[in-house]
């Protein structure tokens, strides 16, 4: 769980077969209300994420707190996790974001047929 003393978020280093030395688990009240609050949903997800995201940039302040650091965006599902804007919270500047996307589109001809093109976009923001 938390760090006992301060309730502050903390590290637990890990040792599982197949996963680097440098393995650790977060341990936060908002990480755990991500993983067991499956009634979470709009608003209270996205504040629960970013309140996630913040702790994680502070724990992890001294890697973060870089020039040359940017956030990796697969797709939008990260979206909802708020890291840039708990970046911006806690070090008062933008992170940099890089995404990755995809789109589909069905040819209309082929009403029936399986998804038709696809559409790649990249962006290195």
């Amino acid at each position: 769980m938390r760090d006992s003393e301060t309730g502050e978020a903390s590290l637990r280093r890990v040792a599982i077969a197949g996963l680097p030395d440098e393995t650790y688990i977060m341990e936060d009240a908002a990480v755990e209300q991500l993983f067991f609050g499956r009634e979470l949903a709009g608003a209270e997800f996205a504040r629960v994420c970013l309140e996630a995201s913040t702790g994680f940039c502070r724990l992890l302040a001294p890697r973060l707190d870089v020039p040359d650091i940017s956030e990796l965006l697969i797709l939008n599902g990260g979206r909802h996790y708020g890291l840039a804007s708990a970046y911006a919270t806690v070090f008062g500047r933008p992170l940099a974001v890089n995404e990755l996307k995809a789109t589909r589109h069905q040819d209309p001809a082929a009403y029936l047929a399986t998804w038709a093109r696809v559409k790649r976009e990249y962006s290195l923001d």
